[in-house]
């Protein structure tokens, strides 16, 4: 028995505008067997089910490649880290995964969470005990002293219930990987930015060239994609050079930065839709907003985006995602919004943002 869908207007991703009137068509097996204009499709047996969506748009499933399962919609570090225990991150990450996937998003990246959270809520959806979306799925990420996710003081260090899994020598970043792979990662995340700035302001990578090449050329020797984030200037060069497969951020990039991913053929997620919804929903009363972040948001931003807009005339490619997990970016609300901004922030025709790369 088929199932023929009737659409009033139909994206496939063949072209760049939809079909007024289409049809999809789907055999026993659920595989799509036709897709296109109903003038055109296959006749309907006695025997074949139709849904009538004539008065919706319909397209494919969309993807959201940064949306943090365990995170819970956090307002700070601790909320992510101390707050609730792992097991009860898994099964509210499985609800939020849930709000993904009723949001048109049947496909995410989970790019760094703490433990197996991740891991357990793909391997649960694999399994058919919940529905939910396609996840690929990374586990902590890979930080040392000074760098993104080692936030705590020294004299408390990184808990085991961080998202981060802090190293303090190459040895150890090497053996993360293995242990990682071991536990069935699809991804490492590597956690380049660091925390601290030079004299001009600029940030300083958190790890240094040579160790950058080596915990990505283990990760590759492993069969997994390396993925990292990189705001600055140096933690995007280094992830490019090295072969970083996805970059997230990359806001400080320059022509260097372009021609390095050029060659090597990373991906960039800039993630715009956080720093957006920061300037446009932080409340005057609140904390964040007194000590000038939404000024400094909007610097960051401006300049961000006019560097990445270099990238896209450069032909970097370019995926969507949105950072969900936090306050300012709950999950299953704000994922579609990365796609208004590609086109409006980074000059992206519509089929063009819904089809890169």
């Amino acid at each position: 028995m088929n199932t023929f869908v009737r659409c009033g207007q139909l994206f496939t991703g063949a072209e760049d505008e939809a079909v007024r009137d289409g049809m999809l068509v789907f055999d026993g097996s659920g595989k799509v067997g036709y897709a296109g204009e109903a003038a055109g499709a296959p006749k309907r047996g006695r025997s074949d089910r139709l849904i009538d969506h004539s008065k919706h748009f319909v397209m494919p499933g969309l993807i959201d490649v940064h949306t943090h399962l365990a995170y819970g919609n956090a307002k700070s570090e601790e909320d992510i880290d101390l707050y609730s225990p792992m097991e009860f991150r898994t099964l509210r990450g499985m609800f939020f995964a849930q709000k993904c996937a009723a949001a048109g998003y049947t496909a995410i990246c989970s790019p760094g969470d703490a433990g197996q959270i991740s891991l357990s809520i793909r391997n649960a959806v694999r399994a058919g005990l919940f529905d939910g979306p396609r996840v690929v799925a990374a586990g902590p990420y890979i930080t040392t002293h000074q760098g993104l996710t080692d936030w705590y003081p020294t004299w408390i260090g990184a808990p085991t219930t961080s998202i981060g899994r802090l190293v303090t020598n190459l040895n150890e970043a090497i053996e993360e990987v293995r242990w990682q792979v071991k536990n069935g990662v699809d991804c490492i995340k590597l956690a380049l930015d660091g925390i601290q700035r030079r004299p001009d302001g600029e940030l300083i990578a958190a790890f240094t060239q040579e160790e950058t090449d080596a915990i990505v050329r283990e990760t590759h020797r492993m069969g997994k994609k390396a993925i990292s984030h990189s705001v600055g200037r140096e933690a995007t060069l280094y992830a490019a050079r090295a072969g970083v497969d996805l970059i997230f951020h990359g806001f400080d990039l320059d022509d260097e930065c372009i021609a390095a991913m050029l060659e090597t053929g990373s991906v960039l997620c800039p993630t715009l839709t956080h720093p957006r919804n920061v300037i446009e929903f932080t409340q005057p009363h609140e904390p964040a907003a007194q000590k000038g972040r939404i000024e400094a948001t909007e610097k960051r931003y401006r300049i961000g985006t006019a560097n990445l807009r270099k990238a896209v005339a450069a032909g970097v490619p370019f995926l969507t995602g949105t950072d969900t997990g936090f306050a300012v970016t709950p999950y299953g609300e704000w994922h579609a919004k990365e796609l208004e901004l590609f086109v409006s922030d980074l000059g992206f025709t519509p089929a063009a943002a819904l089809l890169y790369p």
